[in-house]
């Protein structure tokens, strides 16, 4: 459960800063959210087994975060949840897109298409996770 979240931290943050030193510019915000995130899995763990009712807590907690990180980045002048390679790449495929802008550049699907887009890749990553134990659960 823990693993990845171990493995990103520890391993291929702790691998990168020794192969290649990095500069972060993380904003306090971001931080206290990431230093906030695990405290009601912690607390909802303590009983040994996570119920439903705990999972729907857990899930439902998920949006409010998102909701806050998405205000964050649309109040931002820099992006801190999206890589400059990843910018370019979206610029261009935007730019190859006929209709999907305005005369000014601007997306013309607005805001609540990309939180859809998020919150639809959120549902599909939960469900392709719980095949996932499902199957491990039955081998």
């Amino acid at each position: 459960m823990f693993g990845e979240a171990v493995f990103v931290l520890a391993v291929a943050v702790g691998v990168a800063g020794v192969l290649m030193p990095f500069e972060t510019r993380v904003p306090r915000s971001y931080l206290l959210i990431t230093l906030c995130v695990p405290i009601p899995m912690a607390a909802l763990s303590l009983a040994g087994t996570l119920t439903w009712i705990d999972g729907a807590l857990l899930t439902l907690s998920f949006f409010p975060l998102l909701l806050l990180v998405y205000a964050l980045e649309r109040r931002a002048s820099t992006r801190y949840m999206v890589a400059e390679e990843v910018e370019e790449v979206i610029g261009l495929e935007e730019e190859a897109a006929e209709g999907s802008t305005s005369s000014d550049g601007e997306d013309s699907r607005g805001s609540w298409y990309h939180l859809g887009v998020a919150i639809a890749a959120t549902v599909g990553m939960t469900v392709g996770s719980a095949l996932a134990v499902r199957g491990a659960e039955e081998c």
